[in-house]
């Protein structure tokens, strides 16, 4: 018994395709499990958090750069000061 619904389930499928070749208008054969909104709207997600992700990566290492910066500053002025004759 399912292998008769699993040939009928791809008949159906490959008639649905072979028709819709021939669907210029392209509003006959949509299906009602269009997941093209939730698509994009995953990729829109997934873009926005890699995004994110940089945006944070960027603030940590600025945030790297100006204490490195600092504790230089700070170590050259902490040098005893050598007078020049």
């Amino acid at each position: 018994m399912a292998k008769a619904i699993s040939v009928s389930k791809k008949t159906r499928c490959f008639l649905k395709g072979y028709y819709s070749i021939f669907d210029i208008s392209g509003k006959v054969f949509i299906t009602k499990n269009n997941n093209y909104l939730s698509g994009f709207r995953k990729d829109y997600l997934a873009m926005r958090r890699d995004w994110q992700n940089l945006g944070y990566d960027m603030r940590n290492a600025i945030k790297k750069v100006m204490i490195e910066t600092i504790d230089q500053k700070n170590a050259l002025n902490q040098r005893p000061h050598v007078r020049q004759p």
